[in-house]
């Protein structure tokens, strides 16, 4: 059939109006924001001329938001644009996968994330939505995702696109029109529901341009996944660049015990961010008790061969005292849980393996640090069997980190046999035991407190010179100071005992080895 002569005179004003402020497209620089006008969406899709990727099961409607958010996504937002397809090229394939082979559902689904996250695993809105699908917590919990102190799924790529396909099966089966279900996927059911029963109409457009049943972010919202459907699905007509990622692939194995992630990357090989990028739901610093784990395509094995010579003892960097819990109240943070209990925040959250800036919520239970003679306790870690125990007093403005070095024992393990996990809070006078394996008397040091400068690091005044004490300045990093002094993140962190390498502000003092051991 022809088209009637009153949709073909609408489509002609559409696409006149549109034509009249659009310039023709050129080929630009990848990267450059473009604020002009780009080629005319009504002109190019017109729906009889665009591409066949577009088509599927969810229907593809031309009009004038989906013209403008075209627009919008090819001027001011293209470089987050093209972020969000490189990033894409990494998980959409095993989303797509997970859409139509695991759950049946229509693949062009996946782009309901490119416009909720961009696809970032770690993406979190104003309304503590989470993930690449932005599930809010009541909902992915609906939907069997396990939200916790160890493990959010909704950060999960795999996980979270299951529960995402689930919920657009009954979102779909309660409205039967797949633009009233993302409506309601981004409004809530409850919403979608008053705004059909109010109108008296199961159409979208017609109750998005009602302008009061729906708040603007809902009536934008169907556009806005149009427009980046269309765009996605044919990225170099518009000029955007495809780089080619790697997609999304790993091996698994299962981990019996709890481990710190940055052990898990020591032993598969890998740098501790890309064992986070495998394991987005991990939480905090380390897994949880039976985990399965993703590794690397081909590490396997000698990930398993280095893990078993690792005691179990070693695997976390923090124990808590047994028994110690608070259930949190409403209104606490960590800030102050870890006040009333006189504990650090990077302790608390590691003891519960939490960020220190994750959301905690009314009946959560925490675990507590235990606490021993003022300093909070550590994993304990066994004495050499052959060791020759030795008594050292603390002395005003010593470290652990230089009395470590000055006895020739990993700072690590000088913190386990005393029980330490927040070396900055250890007090002058503390004894501690240091185990060697023959009698060594360490260098003298100054009863005075040692002066440092403000703003580099300089010898401590002992007659050891193995380590320098540095004052931490304002936008100082551990990366930063580590490229400063030519010595690595991992060191400074083993040197001052250091579980998590973003708790460091200006103000504290760090060990820095001059000699490496």
């Amino acid at each position: 059939m022809g088209m009637r002569p009153a949709a073909f005179i609408v489509t002609g004003l559409v696409a006149a109006l549109v034509m009249s402020s659009c310039s023709t497209w050129q080929e630009r620089q990848f990267g450059r924001v473009d604020r002009r006008p780009t080629v005319s969406p009504s002109r190019e899709h017109r729906l009889p001329k665009a591409p066949k990727s577009i088509y599927g099961e969810i229907p593809v409607e031309m009009n004038e938001r989906v013209i403008a958010w075209l627009d919008y996504f090819q001027g001011p937002s293209r470089e987050r644009f093209q972020r969000y397809l490189i990033r894409g090229e990494r998980f959409q394939p095993i989303m797509e996968d997970i859409l139509v082979k695991e759950e049946g559902m229509p693949p062009e689904l996946v782009y309901i994330a490119l416009i909720e996250s961009g696809f970032n695993t770690h993406a979190r809105s104003r309304a503590k939505a989470v993930g690449p699908w932005q599930f809010i917590r009541s909902t992915g919990k609906h939907y069997g995702l396990r939200i916790d102190s160890q493990v959010d799924e909704r950060r999960d790529p795999i996980k979270s696109t299951k529960a995402a396909a689930h919920y657009f099966r009954d979102l779909k089966t309660e409205f039967g029109d797949w633009y009233l279900a993302m409506a309601a996927y981004n409004a809530g059911e409850g919403k979608v529901r008053r705004a059909v029963r109010a109108s008296g109409s199961r159409d979208f457009w017609k109750i998005a341009n009602h302008g009061r049943l729906l708040r603007p972010e809902t009536r934008d919202y169907v556009p806005k996944y149009l427009a980046a459907r269309i765009l996605a699905s044919d990225p170099k007509r518009f000029g955007f660049v495809r780089v080619g990622a790697e997609p999304w692939q790993f091996e698994t194995t299962v981990l019996e015990t709890p481990t710190d992630l940055k052990v898990l990357a020591r032993c598969a090989g890998v740098a501790e961010e890309e064992m986070r990028d495998l394991n987005p739901e991990v939480v905090g610093h380390a897994t949880p008790r039976n985990y399965t784990l993703r590794l690397p395509v081909g590490t396997t094995d000698a990930f398993r061969v280095a893990l078993a010579s690792i005691p179990v003892e070693q695997r976390t960097s923090v124990v808590a005292a047994a028994g110690h819990t608070y259930r949190v109240r409403r209104g606490d943070t960590l800030g102050r849980i870890a006040r009333r209990h006189r504990v650090s925040v990077p302790d608390l959250a590691s003891a519960n393996n939490l960020a220190i800036n994750d959301h905690i919520y009314s009946g959560m239970r925490l675990v507590i640090p235990g606490r021993e003679g003022g300093v909070t306790v550590a994993a304990k870690d066994e004495p050499p069997p052959n060791g020759v125990k030795q008594i050292h007093v603390l002395r005003p403005g010593e470290t652990i980190g230089v009395v470590a070095s000055q006895y020739g024992v990993p700072t690590r393990k000088l913190m386990a046999w005393n029980r330490i996990s927040n070396p900055r809070r250890v007090p002058a006078g503390m004894k501690l035991k240091v185990y060697t394996s023959e009698k060594k008397v360490a260098a003298a040091t100054p009863s005075a407190p040692i002066r440092v400068a403000a703003n580099d690091a300089t010898p401590t005044d002992t007659t050891s010179s193995s380590a320098v004490s540095y004052r931490v300045r304002r936008g100082d990093s551990l990366w930063k100071i580590a490229k400063r002094h030519g010595v690595s993140i991992a060191e400074l962190q083993e040197w001052n005992g250091l579980v998590n390498a973003s708790a460091v502000k200006a103000g504290d003092r760090l060990t820095i080895r001059t000699v490496r051991e």
